[in-house]
């Protein structure tokens, strides 16, 4: 991934390269996580499942730094 990282508002200062169809990282400084998933949806670009996709994300990031 080569062209923009975007930087969240959330706690943890996460940040995520999104790609088309679903690419997504997502990585998690404060929880120590890096997610990587390989998606195929059939549209190259969807903002709300971007969001979905980055909050669940995020609620996993803090369910580990919670243990």
């Amino acid at each position: 991934y080569r062209n923009y990282w975007w930087y969240s508002a959330n706690e943890h200062r996460a940040f995520t390269g999104i790609g088309i169809h679903g690419q997504f990282l997502y990585i998690d400084p404060v929880a120590r996580m890096v997610a990587v998933l390989q998606s195929s949806h059939p549209d190259a670009t969807n903002a709300d499942v971007s969001r979905i996709t980055a909050r669940g994300l995020h609620a996993i990031a803090k369910h580990l730094v919670a243990r």
